[in-house]
């Protein structure tokens, strides 16, 4: 299937069928990025379950900002099975919205980890939020957890301040955005100008409020300016900008579609998991991942579990054989 983005004009497509192309002439749609925030079902009524999908995929590999909504019905729904569809139907849900609050780690052993995962994409597109697992730690034991990585030698008192330093430094936020606006400004002047934003600015995530992992974030994206054809280099003004934490900004991406599930950083919640429960087999690390809300590949899981490893070849960690 061929690659599109919100700027592909329908009508050269080749994958939309006839009757595609007719539901984009009735809703008016001449580019992808017409569909955002287009009640997809809406959108697709009418055309067959082996049509819905393929639109489906269109849109969601072109990264358009598709949407559900909460009184969608399971049995309408693309890319499920009609097996999976009854699954869910015979388990009390029926529409979209049933699925609020629901520790969906459930739905994997229903129908499966990736018909699930295509489901939840749904799912967060009506703005329906299901559970996961979560620490719900209070400092004092955040406070032990740490030490005791420091007891097993893991890590040094010296290791972790050197560590919270270095993510309290913004690299190249300042430079990063010197590049992007210094068409605007006078030769050599620029960084005068994004410095003295920069300066202006919190330090602090304006979502989070946190102080780490600080990086430059467009307010309104570049996507919205092509939506609304406006000249995308006007997003690059330095009032267009803001600092979020590196998953915020995941979060905020209508790219990462599940991103912000997992209580912290995918990279975080991995060693977390490890050190928390110490699962003694792959299978079981894999598992309690996907509980918290880790959606990636299963390899990354493999890449992680090499931590399990090392710290057996120590006597630090119990691998069953």
């Amino acid at each position: 299937m061929s690659m599109h983005t919100i700027t592909t004009p329908v009508n050269v497509i080749f994958e939309l069928t006839p009757k595609m192309l007719e539901v984009f002439t009735k809703h008016g749609i001449e580019f992808l990025g017409d569909i955002i925030n287009v009640d997809f079902l809406a959108l697709s009524g009418g055309l067959s379950d082996e049509d819905k999908t393929k639109l489906y995929k269109i849109i969601y590999k072109a990264n358009v900002g598709f949407k559900f909504t909460g009184y969608c019905e399971i049995m309408n729904l693309p890319l499920l099975s009609k097996t999976h569809r009854k699954k869910l139907v015979d388990s009390g849900f029926s529409n979209v919205s049933d699925f609020k609050g629901y520790y969906f780690p459930k739905i994997y052993d229903l129908i499966g980890f990736s018909s699930a995962k295509d489901l939840l994409v749904m799912i967060r597109s009506a703005g329906v939020e299901v559970c996961y697992e979560q620490p719900n730690w209070s400092e004092n034991q955040w406070k032990d957890f740490t030490a005791n990585m420091v007891d097993l030698g893991l890590v040094s008192w010296e290791d972790i301040a050197i560590c919270v330093c270095s993510e309290l430094n913004p690299p190249q936020v300042g430079t990063a955005v010197a590049m992007q606006v210094k068409d605007k400004y006078e030769p050599r002047q620029a960084m005068k100008h994004v410095f003295k934003w920069f300066y202006e600015q919190s330090g602090k995530c304006v979502i989070s409020g946190k102080r780490l992992w600080l990086e430059a974030d467009h307010i309104e994206s570049k996507e919205e300016f092509i939506r609304s054809n406006r000249d995308v280099n006007e997003a690059n003004t330095l009032s267009n900008f803001q600092l979020l934490t590196k998953r915020e900004n995941v979060i905020k991406r209508g790219s990462h579609k599940l991103g912000g599930l997992s209580f912290a950083q995918a990279s975080a919640v991995l060693v977390y998991i490890l050190l928390r429960y110490r699962p003694t087999t792959l299978a079981s690390y894999s598992k309690i991942c996907r509980n918290y809300g880790l959606t990636m590949a299963s390899i990354r899981f493999q890449e992680a579990w090499a931590l399990a490893i090392w710290l057996a070849k120590d006597g630090l960690y119990e691998i069953e054989k």
